[in-house]
This record gives structure tokens, sequence and C-alpha cells, in this order.
């Protein structure tokens, strides 16, 4: 489950803040056992850090900057982005071992793909 509102000037999308109930968080494959125990304290720890918060600063050079809150720690990141009339898509992978993710078995890197539309 997530949510997300835009920021507009003008008519213009100028950014946005999101949302995501890490307690949704789904695998490609969506295996229940490997998902749960991705919520769990391991990994996500959705029940210390129920929210994934981002929200932007700016939009330029087709990139989007802006504070992401993930396992409870606030960093500024980039990404890039296409911007159109309706919207703003993305798809790239996160450092999560950045945030704190120490597991020593996972895979640290998250990758997020979105594609918001007014």
């Amino acid at each position: 489950n997530w949510n997300a509102e835009f920021f507009v000037d003008d008519g213009k999308i100028t950014g946005f803040e999101g949302r995501i109930d890490a307690s949704s968080v789904k695998t490609n494959e969506q295996i229940d056992k490997l998902e749960n125990h991705l919520r769990g304290e391991d990994f996500f720890n959705f029940e210390k850090y129920p929210d994934i918060k981002f929200v932007s600063k700016k939009i330029e050079n087709r990139k989007i900057y802006g504070d992401l809150t993930f396992l409870g720690v606030t960093k500024e990141i980039s990404f890039p982005v296409q911007e159109s009339e309706e919207g703003l898509k993305a798809d790239f992978v996160l450092d999560a071992g950045e945030f704190g993710l120490v597991n020593k078995f996972a895979n640290k890197e998250v990758r997020i793909a979105f594609d918001l539309r007014r």
C-alpha cells in the first residue's frame, strides 16, 4: 500500500511526497514465507519502521532530489525520473546498506519502481 501527493506550480509537476506501508512490500515471486521474513526485524522491520517516505526537493535535468526515510534513517538521495504532463515515472536501485540494513545474507540492493499519474 502506498500513496503520493504531487507538488504543482503553475500547472507543472515540481515534485511529490510519497509513503509506502512497509508491511505491504512484495517480491516478484510472491512467496508468503519470504515476504513475511522480509517484513521482519532482520530486513524491513515494519513493526518498528512502518513507513518508507520520500519528499522531493527539486526536479532538475531528468533527476529528482529529495529526502528518503527508510529504516528510520533519513538521507538525501537522487535518481533518474521521466517527467510528463500526466505524472512521473522512475525505476532505480537503492543501496539499503546506506540506511542501516546490515543482514549479511541480504542483497542490499532494493529496486524501486513507480509510475505516478495525476
